[in-house]
């Protein structure tokens, strides 16, 4: 029977005073109408607000949607409903090294992951500058128009995102549209160019590609750019430098919503 451990976090001390007292038992039954059984005791950080973790099982025949479809008083959040963006010419490893860490992170969490494209197409990441160039295709698992709910969202780079066509502008659009919804927005090398340019970096820090620096901030005039950085949170906005550093902002993120010692371990086994 599989176990996972849920990860509850409140968005704000003021939630965390009014939901704490009784959440347990809440979710305790909530999840128990899902099929999983609770294992372990309510366990929770330091912190303040903290986090609280509970390990739950689960037979095969429950779906994992099932489990993250859980619901929780607002202020409260479990981020578990993941979705990527992808369009032609996006950079491989800018989709895959944080997916990869998102993989490992399922195994012992309840994470969906949705593939969201403008059809249900498989998606290249052939150079649309390079006729000769190699690539890899990714089956999408919904289209823009079908997409999930989700708490998070994952817009890769790549020279496809500099275009003008009609996907590049869905793939805008899909950010203008879901960004309200969302808990966490996180974008890797030229990816915060789709961003800035569905406008929802408009007063925000935020950083790039620094070999596209000059194109790329062009398209986001409202938007505060940090040059010298790695990777740059502001709220609930996450954006990374080049391609490589996409990694980097994903065990981040699981650092942040998880805790030290579950990107830890996952970098580890990474490594």
């Amino acid at each position: 029977m599989p176990e996972y451990t849920a990860t509850i976090r409140f968005y704000s001390l003021e939630a965390y005073q009014q939901h704490d007292p009784g959440l347990e038992q809440l979710l305790k039954k909530a999840f128990s109408q899902k099929g999983a059984t609770v294992c372990t005791p309510w366990m929770s950080t330091r912190s303040l607000p903290p986090m609280h973790n509970i390990r739950i099982s689960a037979m095969d025949s429950v779906p994992i949607e099932e489990l993250g479809q859980v619901k929780v008083p607002e202020g409260v959040a479990l981020p578990i409903r993941i979705g990527i963006l992808l369009y032609p010419g996006f950079q491989a490893l800018d989709a895959f090294g944080p997916l990869d860490a998102l993989n490992v992170l399922s195994w012992t969490h309840p994470v969906t992951l949705s593939i969201l494209a403008a059809s249900l197409d498989p998606v290249s990441t052939k150079s649309p500058r390079h006729a000769h160039a190699a690539g890899q295709s990714i089956v999408p698992t919904h289209t823009f128009a079908s997409a999930p709910p989700l708490d998070v969202l994952l817009v890769p780079g790549g020279l496809g995102s500099r275009g003008s066509g009609s996907e590049v502008a869905a793939a805008i659009q899909l950010i203008r549209d879901v960004y309200p919804s969302l808990k966490h927005l996180i974008t890797v090398c030229t990816g915060s160019s789709l961003a800035a340019r569905a406008g929802v970096l408009d007063g925000k820090r935020a950083t790039t590609n620094k070999m596209a620096w000059s194109e790329i901030t062009a398209l986001g005039p409202r938007v505060d750019w940090v040059a010298k950085a790695r990777w740059v949170r502001d709220g609930n906005v996450w954006t990374s430098s080049r391609v490589s550093a996409g990694i980097d902002v994903a065990f981040a993120w699981i650092e942040d919503v998880f805790g030290e010692e579950v990107a830890q371990r996952i970098a580890v086994g990474m490594e």
